[in-house]
């Protein structure tokens, strides 16, 4: 879904969108458009494969439907935070797909957009082309590169999946399209394969990094290969396992971190690797968050691939208008649809290097030290935390485009609230579930809230990543040293104190912090095969009151949080495969665990 300038023919895409949507695993007639018409003429390819950026979901939809049910999901999956209403993304985290419902909000079976896509590999590999070789090439190189996110986004779900890698004749007999499923190994394969072939064709093509482009595709190759890697590494704690079709032997696992290295060495700068692109500081709150508020400046040294917008009339960012707190006038009926746990707090240590689960000075645990009666200066109790927490949560006391953005839920005196000319409650969007907000991948700098009207830029892939796939790819070969000065380079952009050993908790700890609520942890929990305990805990929201003459906060934990029961079976380390194509492919066997 990375949007390309100067794209015209939106109508073909239009056409392209309405007559693909029929599954190639059936013997449906797909072919929509006479080659004649479409590949040889730059314009129009240009318009085909924009649709096919479109669809493919590197990046979600920034509309409200989309936001609730697949990027908030994942914040409510990994158990971050939560979506503040009741249904859809957040309701699936009490385990309620199963073999008979098999549908999943975050379900990715993409057999007709295959299609698509193995039509232009094969339209685009044909070296009589008289398009610009260049040109073809480029296209060929996004087609690979397409084909690969949608293989890693399945297998990443489902595990081994079916291997389309042709246009299949839908003349012949139905037996004959049904083809079964892969293993895992094989299917990352594929993964890497497909990424392998777009890096060769993209390599000294002028691609911007709103659509797919060389280094995208290295970074992408990096990231699949550390999780082949690390699925193969902790094979022995997959619950259920069938067959290789999930699970990879860990026998394979220095040869996918080795891969995952390398790719990620053509990214990082000296000493790390022969890349140009550099960590920005990020010290404190401020300079952390132009990361994300400067992405496409001329400041910007850290965005590998982010979706672009047009504003207004186009594809429109919703983003901030769901995601921010409620602050801005015309923010009048939405705001704060990321809620934050209280559990999340206490991940940050102090800039000093105190536990974040203790009080400031370390004197005692915060759990057993908040309560209505108990009132702190958030300088000292949040502000004072690594600048990553108050770059990502919104909490009393932010302000962004000149306007303060409330929390609290009352106020120890009326009279002084009234006085000072503040509200006796925030906008109840901003607590309901908990007072704090998730805002990571906002833009606070120069925000868009009224809907159908963004054009800020949505970050997707950044150096923060790279390096955190680099420290685990190397701790994984044996390399501790190498992964202690990369996750150090990490800890000392965020002015937070160096470590002086590595563990390979110390790499899960810092990559939940480096990449909160960058849909990241849920995946990551899954394939280190760790998701039972976190993924199975209540967790706690929190209220604000406030005492507005001396500006401090009692915080008071809520349990009514959590709306359902969260569950994480075994079966959950993979998504059911949908059952109406098992249905209607007997080749197809279902993920263990799902079985009728």
């Amino acid at each position: 879904m990375i949007v390309m300038k100067n794209i015209k023919y939106i109508i073909l895409s239009i056409f392209l969108v309405a007559t693909s949507c029929v599954d190639p695993l059936d013997a449906t007639r797909l072919d929509v458009i006479s080659e004649e018409v479409v590949w040889d003429d730059t314009n129009l390819i240009n318009a085909y494969m924009a649709d096919v950026f479109n669809r493919i979901e590197l990046v979600y939809r920034p509309d409200y439907g989309s936001i609730n049910n697949e990027i908030i999901a994942e914040t409510s999956f990994g158990a971050e935070g939560r979506f503040r209403g009741d249904a859809n993304g957040y309701s699936d985290v009490s385990g309620r797909v199963n073999g008979n419902s098999t549908g999943h909000v975050l379900s990715y079976w993409r057999w007709s957009l295959m299609r698509v896509v193995n039509t232009a590999i094969a339209q685009l590999s044909d070296e009589e082309s008289s398009l610009p070789i260049d040109y073809r090439e480029q296209r060929l190189g996004q087609a690979y590169f397409s084909r690969a996110v949608m293989y890693f986004q399945m297998v990443k779900r489902y595990g081994g999946v079916p291997l389309i890698l042709e246009v299949q004749d839908v003349s012949l007999d139905p037996d004959q399209l049904k083809v079964p499923r892969s293993t895992e190994k094989e299917s990352y394969d594929q993964v890497l394969s497909d990424f392998d072939m777009a890096i060769e064709l993209l390599k000294d093509k002028s691609v911007g990094r709103w659509e797919p482009n060389l280094d995208a595709a290295y970074a992408l190759k990096g990231r699949a290969a550390l999780y082949a890697g690390s699925i193969a590494q902790f094979n022995d704690r997959l619950p259920l396992k069938k067959d290789g079709l999930v699970g990879i032997n860990s026998s394979e696992a220095a040869s996918y971190y080795a891969i995952s290295l390398e790719a990620s060495k053509h990214l990082m700068p000296a000493p790390f690797g022969t890349g140009s692109y550099k960590l920005r500081p990020g010290a404190n709150v401020e300079q952390y968050r132009q990361i994300f508020d400067d992405i496409g400046s001329g400041n910007d040294t850290e965005s590998i691939l982010y979706q672009q917008f047009s504003g207004a009339g186009g594809l429109t960012n919703n983003y901030d208008t769901f995601i921010l707190p409620r602050a801005l006038t015309e923010h009048a009926n939405w705001g704060a649809a990321e809620n934050v746990y209280f559990e999340t707090i206490t991940w940050f240590d102090y800039k000093d290097g105190t536990s974040g689960e203790l009080l400031p000075d370390g004197s005692a645990k915060l759990e057993n030290n908040i309560g209505a009666n108990k009132f702190y200066d958030l300088e000292d109790l949040f502000d004072a935390r690594d600048p990553r927490f108050g770059a990502s949560v919104g909490y009393p006391g932010m302000i962004y485009a000149g306007n303060p953005a409330y929390f609290h839920d009352g106020v120890t005196d009326p009279s002084a609230a009234s006085s000072a000319g503040v509200p006796t409650s925030s906008p109840r969007q901003n607590r309901i579930r908990s007072a704090l907000a998730a805002y990571k991948l906002a833009n606070i700098a120069s925000p868009v809230v009224p809907q159908q009207m963004g054009d800020n830029e949505l970050m997707e892939i950044r150096l923060g990543e790279i390096y955190m796939n680099y420290a685990e790819a190397a701790f994984g070969l044996g390399q501790a040293g190498t992964a202690l000065d990369a996750l150090n380079a990490i800890r000392e952009r965020a002015g937070m104190p160096i470590l002086n050993t590595i563990t390979f908790d110390d790499i899960v700890n810092e990559r939940k912090l480096e990449l909160v609520f960058e849909r990241h942890r849920y995946w990551d929990l899954k394939r280190w095969r760790l998701a039972e305990e976190p993924l199975n805990t209540q967790y706690t929201g929190v209220q604000f009151t406030w005492n507005v003459a001396d500006n401090t906060y009692a915080i008071r934990r809520t349990n009514n949080t959590e709306t359902v029961v969260r569950l994480f079976k075994p079966a959950d380390y993979y998504l059911p495969i949908p059952i109406d194509d098992i249905e209607n492919n007997d080749a197809l066997i279902q993920n263990p665990g799902f079985e009728l």
